[in-house]
């Protein structure tokens, strides 16, 4: 998992030898800096007269993955590294939490380690993607990091609803990922939704099962 981690690192390292591209990036990082000035501030409306029809920019967009580097650039100034940084930080870390999503799914390591991989170069030439081109020539730069947390919000999902553990993350998880992208939260409602319906579904067989079991065990030893 750490080499796959690196290798996408150095892949996308280039990033920081410039200003970002595409697209929405631009605005995104024009956010970004008016976030930091109102932080700098104590202006925790995030007024911002110059966009989004001059309302707060929370009320217009989500400002989660902005955060991520208004609120450093405010602290410690060097605003486009930090920008840069979360530009790519989602995509770096993207393989880890769908290790970690697929391992509280009971994944065995191998099997989320190949998870990983898959999610790690799944980029292709496809503009609306998960992947960096949506990311680099779009600027989907919010849905890459809604998108990045999905596994981990629906692993502990899959915890709460199979074993009644974790309702805390699951909840943390699902609204930081909504807040991040609402297409990304409507898609994690429909996942719950439907392994919660298909689990009335199931819910007759394993009783039937339950019911039998015994008497084939006796008849067919390799049930047991």
């Amino acid at each position: 998992l750490g080499v796959i981690t690196v290798v996408v690192f150095a892949i996308h390292a280039h990033v920081f030898a410039g200003h970002t591209r595409g697209d929405d990036l631009s605005f995104h990082f024009a956010e970004s800096a008016r976030i930091a000035d109102c932080l700098r501030a104590f202006d925790f409306d995030f007024w911002n007269p110059s966009a989004n029809g001059g309302f707060p920019s929370a009320d217009y967009y989500q400002v989660l993955p902005q955060l991520a580097s208004a609120l450093p650039a405010a602290i410690f100034g060097h605003h486009l590294f930090w920008f840069q940084l979360s530009v790519v930080l989602p995509l770096v870390a993207a393989p880890a939490c769908a290790y970690k999503g697929m391992r509280l799914f009971g994944a065995t390591p191998w099997q989320a380690t190949v998870a990983a991989f898959c999610v790690a170069f799944m980029n292709g030439a496809s503009r609306w993607g998960a992947g960096n081109a949506g990311n680099f020539q779009v600027g989907l730069y919010t849905q890459t990091w809604a998108l990045c947390a999905l596994p981990l919000a629906l692993g502990y999902a899959y915890q709460w609803l199979a074993k009644a553990k974790h309702l805390a993350a699951a909840i943390a998880w699902s609204a930081f990922v909504t807040l991040c992208h609402p297409f990304a939260g409507i898609t994690f409602a429909v996942a719950v939704f439907f392994a919660w319906f298909a689990q009335w579904f199931v819910l007759p067989f394993e009783i039937l099962f339950k019911e039998i079991a015994p008497r084939l065990r006796g008849k067919l030893d390799w049930l047991a």
